[in-house]
């Protein structure tokens, strides 16, 4: 950072928007921030990022671009701070996503920063005994849907229940994380829960103006305020107030961006049981955020916990924190009802809580301190979905009763889904970790071409951000979304799965070559000098990526496209086969395979069919490109697809009703000049997880893979006692030879 000059640039980093009700008045907080500024003799600018709102995002395709808003405005902060060489920041912010962005943006540039936020929204008219939110929408449509309401009453709590600007009126991330800036010393005390239609909301706007510039003078920095000891501090707040479980994901962002070398999810764990509860708010009581401003806010939370916490860490202010509790001065009396003390709290434990246990061995976070004790220990019939829209339409259709337990299975992308068997990491981590391992090995970086579909692309890239790209350079990292078609019913007519909106499904593996071409994949592979291109699916982690003797092969032979196949398991396996048809190679799709062949057999008894394909491919980089910009045949699939019927009732078939479009891959066999097959053993290299349970199921491929590991653990001479489970690294061994030179030796 340069020297501060006489007149300090600080800037007011502003996201307003007329989309977000959080940052509707953003703009008049801006003003008073500038007019702040100017009083303190600094020269204030301007510029702005965007902003989503959590609460409208919801119940469609937008909630996947949530959280990845968060690294983009980080990102788009450090970028305008760096690019013009700004002596500090005003950052402004309310809602979910967007002030731990800034928290990140201000870790991540370590220079004078502070957190304005916009302030809570007031509460609604009374409903169900509360002053009502965003979330008494919500109740008040399953009310309504259970005759408990009228369509008038509920309009009108339309109307009624957010009756300004501002942050949502209840403890959810928004306001928790507001909290937990005040509490980390990043925004002036007392200004996280000033609601955002009073006056000191703007007072509190202009001393942050003043104060940026007394920081930008000083020198303070974020990172001399964003300290181990004031991470912990905000923790022992956000389990003091019985914050969002949110706050549990964004610290560890918020820490990592800081360089702290810190566990934030232990730390999580282990101050919860020496912090109470001393703040009960909505959604884990009545009162809402106008009522805990008025209680005294964090600084009376702060003062509560006293000597639990830190209080000699800096803060915005320029002083200490127990120099601001010192001289804070309450602008309303105490309530005992909303903030209590440590000597006689609402619980003796926090408010959030880490778990562990067979549902999640990698840990879950809950919110104890806004469940009914009567609920901390329960017995109920599970009933699981395999996605949203599954458990939306039983609950909807009346048939979820009291006592029942909704599990929802299978969200998210499947390279997320947790396969370590010892370490429970998701099937991407090994797929990264193999090519970490292949760099190691070779000198020389893989780059990873990652297909997603419009329904998990955002929810993909939010993985690989969260997991800081698995070890991976981002550079070497390229996203390609697939192409989508719609689905036809038995007439010829687009079927819609909504009113007015018509169902589309993916394009099929096929689909990869023009998605390749479309997103500037292919664009990329030239600049990097590729040549030769390796083709897996993702829920196979036994794959031999970059198998030497499967890309010399390829090589040798100058092979356009080279694939694998190994023995079926039995007739009805789901894998193509490679036939002769028309006097050239082919590959059949096992769905387009009737009965009567798939079970025929040759005279000694072995299948006409025997050999499948897993789906893993080389292709050379040439002969991808020329066939990306080919047209492929489209085959059809008939499907059970929920649809919108004449009525306009949305209905679920009970048997295929549908015809879906797909393109595949190993259409482009036959137009190969040189095509190489090599056969392999099944248990060395292929074990997909495509089913809940029996075959290919996720206890079928743990299985598999630790049987593959013991093997190689046994050529290096190391022998373990049964049963135990057994789980290798592929960046440190990739196959058994590279394991029996490390010279193992385990007693």
């Amino acid at each position: 950072m340069p020297a501060p000059c006489s007149s300090p640039w600080a800037t007011r980093t502003a996201n307003w928007n007329t989309l977000v009700p959080g940052h509707y008045n953003l703009d008049k907080v801006a003003e008073y921030v500038k007019n702040g500024i100017y009083a303190a003799g600094g020269t204030a600018v301007e510029f702005g990022t965007i902003a989503a709102c959590d609460g409208v995002a919801q119940g469609h395709e937008g909630m996947h671009y949530i959280l990845p808003s968060r690294e983009i405005i980080c990102d788009s902060v450090e970028i305008m701070a760096q690019a013009h060489r700004l002596d500090g920041l005003v950052l402004l912010a309310s809602c979910d996503k967007i002030v731990p962005a800034m928290l990140m943006a201000a870790a991540r540039l370590d220079i004078p920063c502070i957190v304005c936020v916009g302030g809570p929204m007031l509460g609604g008219i009374e409903f169900d005994g509360r002053k009502s939110d965003l979330t008494s929408i919500s109740e008040a449509l399953g009310m309504l849907k259970a005759g408990k309401i009228t369509e008038c009453e509920y309009n009108s709590l339309e109307n009624t229940a957010c009756p300004g600007c501002g942050s949502c009126s209840f403890l959810g991330t928004a306001n928790t994380m507001c909290c937990v800036s005040e509490a980390l010393g990043m925004t002036l005390p007392g200004g996280a829960l000033i609601p955002a239609a009073y006056a000191g909301r703007l007072r509190h706007s202009f001393e942050s103006g003043r104060a940026i510039v007394e920081l930008c003078k000083k020198g303070i920095t974020a990172r001399q305020i964003l300290t181990k000891e004031a991470i912990r501090n905000a923790i022992k707040v956000t389990m003091a107030i019985c914050g969002s479980t949110n706050a549990v994901l964004h610290l560890p962002a918020i820490a990592n961006e800081a360089e702290l070398d810190m566990n934030v999810l232990e730390e999580f764990e282990a101050l919860t049981k020496t912090t109470p509860q001393i703040a009960k708010v909505n959604p884990a009581a009545k009162p809402e955020m106008e009522a805990f401003y008025r209680a005294g806010g964090i600084p009376r939370v702060m003062q509560h916990l006293g000597g639990l916490l830190d209080t000699s860490v800096m803060t915005v202010s320029g002083k200490t924190l127990a120099e601001n509790l010192a001289g804070y001065v309450y602008e309303y009396p105490e309530d005992p009802t909303i903030i209590k003390t440590v000597e006689e709290p609402f619980s003796k434990t926090g408010g959030v809580a880490v778990l562990h246990g067979n549902l999640c061995p990698r840990t879950a976070v809950s919110k104890p301190g806004a469940i009914d004790p009567s609920m901390h220990r329960f017995v109920g019939k599970a009933k699981c979905y395999n996605s949203e829209e599954e458990a939306e339409e039983a609950i909807l259709g009346g048939k979820i009763q009291a006592g029942d337990v909704v599990v929802i299975r299978y969200e998210g992308p499947k390279g997320a889904y947790p396969i370590g068997p010892v370490s429970d990491r998701p099937l991407f981590w090994f797929h990264a970790r193999k090519l970490l391992g292949l760099k190691r090995t070779y000198g020389a970086p893989v780059p990873f071409y990652v297909m997603t579909s419009e329904t998990n692309d955002a929810a993909t890239r939010a993985l690989f951000e969260a997991n800081d790209y698995f070890g991976l350079d981002r550079q070497d990292v390229f996203f390609f979304v697939q192409g989508m078609w719609p689905a036809l019913d038995p007439e010829g007519r687009i079927i819609l799965d909504k009113p007015g909106h018509i169902f589309m499904s993916p394009d099929g593996h096929g689909g990869t070559l023009a998605a390749l071409e479309r997103s500037g994949a292919l664009a990329d592979m030239a600049r990097r000098g590729i040549g030769q291109v390796f083709f897996f699916q993702v829920d196979n982690p036994m794959v031999d990526i970059a198998d030497p003797l499967f890309v010399g092969l390829h090589a040798a032979k100058g092979a356009d496209m080279t694939l694998k196949v190994c023995k079926k398991r039995d007739a009805h396996e789901g894998m193509g086969v490679v036939v002769i048809r028309d006097g050239a190679y082919a590959m059949v799709e096992y769905s387009e395979l009737s009965d009567e062949q798939m079970e025929r057999t040759n005279p000694d008894g072995t299948l006409w069919l025997a050999y499948g394909s897993p789906a893993i491919h080389m292709f050379s980089y040439a002969f991808l490109k020329a066939e990306a910009e080919r047209a492929m045949p489209l085959h059809l699939a008939h499907k059970k697809i929920a649809m919108v019927d004449e009525a306009g009732q949305v209905v679920k078939p009970a048997a295929p009703n549908g015809y879906k479009f797909e393109k595949f891959i190993f259409d482009v066999i036959p137009n190969a000049k040189t095509l190489v097959t090599l056969a392999f053993d099944r248990t060395q290299e292929f074990s997909p997880v495509k089913n809940a349970e029996g075959n290919d199921s996720p206890a079928t491929t743990k299985r598999d893979l630790q049987a593959k590991w013991r093997r190689w653990l046994a050529q290096a001479g190391v022998t373990l006692p049964d049963g135990l489970p057994v789980e290798i690294d592929p960046a440190y061994a990739l196959n058994a030879a590279q394991l029996q030179a490390k010279g193992l030796q385990i007693g």
